[in-house]
């Protein structure tokens, strides 16, 4: 809003502008935001350019010139930029662009599940795209548990904790 991004606390309570380096950003109707499912990058855009603003650090990370009419992240922060048919990624490290893939349609709408890597693609139907590798499964990413060989522990421990929103 009114060329600044705002941030809205967990419990709803507070909203608060989003301050990264001197971000000088002047957003249009075709500009995209996007933030990493661990909520520490963002990623905007203008018509041409595109930021990657580390949010704890309050600095930007990555600028580079794109064209992207959708802006997502995988569950390893890598970024994927969408232009017509073209899906772009920028990889998690740097954002420099490593790869990109080619879809058969130019989508009205795409999204991307960081559960399983899989692309959304919207136009008459929904369909989906997943190529191996490109954007990440984080189940290829777990390492088998050998039961046999594993001591099970005597205390209860809290795994995982995800808000009752996350996907």
């Amino acid at each position: 809003t009114n060329n600044k991004v705002l941030c809205l606390a967990q419990n709803a309570s507070a909203i608060t502008e989003v301050y990264v380096d001197s971000l000088d950003i002047t957003f249009n109707k075709e500009s995209q935001i996007a933030i990493n499912p661990n909520g520490d990058i963002i990623a905007t855009s203008n018509s041409d350019s595109v930021y990657v603003c580390n949010l704890q650090q309050n600095k930007i990370i990555a600028q580079f010139n794109a064209k992207a009419s959708k802006i997502m992240f995988d569950y390893a922060s890598n970024l994927f930029l969408q232009n017509q048919n073209n899906i772009l990624k920028y990889d998690n490290q740097n954002y420099q662009n490593t790869d990109s893939k080619q879809i058969n349609i130019t989508p009205t709408d795409i999204t991307l599940d960081v559960e399983t890597g899989m692309f959304y693609i919207l136009l008459d139907n929904i369909y989906t795209y997943y190529s191996n590798g490109f954007a990440l499964n984080p189940s290829d990413e777990v390492a088998p548990v050998t039961p046999n060989t594993t001591t099970l522990l005597s205390d209860v421990v809290t795994m995982a904790k995800v808000t009752t929103k996350t996907k």
